[in-house]
């Protein structure tokens, strides 16, 4: 995990291991929203959370774009 570290005057990040699942995130996406239906358990990400990290994405492209 990383974690932000202060002292000395100015603010630095430590890095370290994070792990990663070796799975298509579109297939476990899709995974869970059917478990979750079927079991009638919510779904690790709401909608809303989605719709945040898609107006995020969006955002970094649309800057990425403007400064070139």
């Amino acid at each position: 995990m990383y974690k932000l570290v202060t002292g000395g005057g100015f603010p630095s990040i430590q890095g370290g291991d994070v792990p990663v699942s070796n799975e298509e995130p579109l297939v476990r996406e899709l995974s869970d929203f059917i478990d979750a239906v079927e079991s009638g358990r919510p779904p690790l990400v709401t909608g809303e959370q989605g719709r945040r990290a898609l107006a995020l994405a969006q955002e970094i492209t649309d800057r990425i774009s403007a400064s070139s």
